[in-house]
């Protein structure tokens, strides 16, 4: 079975999670510029909301934890996309255990706010584990032997 549709969802989720990482890698540095945080810092201590319930220690705290958060979610599209691409080129030998990991990587994807890839390798997850063989090529397998 040639699994065409499976394989582009797969591949367009890759190329996007390419892209987000592209940008996270261009904003990464910002976030550990000094002259960026106090910037940045000012503007949210003009919010009349933060000011009123953050001193500015906890502001500064608030703007470490974040560009923490960043970092991991930077380092978790990494390791998505490097286990998607393994596994898209085994949707032909394995296609069950692919459709699993690819929902399992979709849920993960969830979490780093890439919702569009998240969608298409849950799509491409379930397509794979529904999706039974042609009965043409288990017959045509059966005769070879």
């Amino acid at each position: 079975m040639k699994r065409t549709v499976e394989k582009v969802l797969a591949w367009l989720g890759i190329l996007i999670q390419f892209v987000v990482i592209f940008l996270m890698a261009i904003a990464a540095p910002f976030l550990n510029d000094e002259s960026y945080k106090s910037s940045l810092m000012r503007s949210v201590e003009n919010q009349d909301i933060i000011r009123d319930n953050l001193t500015q220690t906890e502001t500064s705290q608030l703007l470490d934890n974040i560009s923490q958060l960043f970092i991991i979610a930077l380092g978790t599209v990494i390791i998505t996309t490097i286990l998607a691409l393994i596994f898209v080129l085994l949707i032909n030998k394995l296609p069950k255990t692919v459709g699993i990991i690819l929902v399992l990587l979709a849920i993960v994807t969830v979490f780093t706010l890439n919702l569009l890839t998240a969608l298409l390798w849950l799509i491409a997850g379930i397509i794979l584990l529904v999706r039974q063989p042609n009965k043409k090529s288990k017959s045509k397998k059966i005769h070879k032997k």
